[in-house]
């Protein structure tokens, strides 16, 4: 919905060529072969290449409505791409809401559409694991699609986009992220976490992969 949504879900994730699935063209190659053998070799999966662009394709922008959003409290922190703050988003009809808004450049964020998307290719080059801003808003959207949700996962609220941003709308965790929460604990206890606290933050973690 809105305007942006357009670019994002017009690019497919990996042409079948790239990723290692094959194509109708290399397919006719394997010359004498039946054209029904040559199609289901074609379309044969390679289980060692990952598409790290998948969930691109789960990105929909909506159109960032002026005055919706109040920045609160004095509170930022630095992201991939940009900035992190706290805003009160006041949406017609509903409560007002404490968010977590995560502002970044929208060409920056773009730009991780240029990135190799083949796994086994990147690997072999030597890449990095670069960080993929549309990688996160995707998965955040596609877990927003799921009908069952974990309570111990962030939930996305939104994301828009206006003429040269990309906002990323979260629910507000006034503990901080898990990382923040045990050094907290931690630093609390003296440098020590007990065992209980540690299998409740494992139970969690599991539930939220279950």
């Amino acid at each position: 919905s809105g305007g942006g949504s357009s670019s994002s879900s017009s690019s497919s994730p990996v042409d079948r060529g790239s990723d290692g699935h094959g194509s109708g063209a290399g397919g006719g190659g394997n010359g004498g072969g039946s054209p029904g053998r040559a199609s289901s070799a074609a379309l044969e999966v390679d289980p060692c290449v990952t598409n790290l662009h998948h969930f691109h394709s789960f990105v929909d922008f909506g159109v960032l409505k002026a005055g919706e959003f109040t920045k609160a409290k004095r509170w930022k922190k630095n992201c991939l791409f940009g900035k992190v703050e706290r805003h009160k988003w006041a949406r017609p009809g509903q409560p007002e809401e404490l968010t977590v808004v995560k502002i970044m450049d929208s060409k920056a964020v773009d730009s991780c559409r240029q990135t190799e998307p083949n796994d086994r290719k990147a690997f072999e080059r030597g890449m990095g694991a670069a960080e993929d801003a549309l990688n996160e808003i995707g998965v955040y959207s596609f877990l927003q699609q799921q009908e069952d949700s974990c309570r111990y996962v962030l939930k996305m609220l939104d994301v828009f986009r206006d003429e040269t941003t990309t906002w990323l709308v979260l629910e507000n965790c006034d503990g901080g992220d898990l990382l923040d929460c045990v050094e907290h604990r931690r630093d609390e206890r003296g440098g020590h976490l007990g065992e209980d606290l540690l299998k409740r933050y494992v139970w969690q973690l599991l539930k939220a992969v279950e």
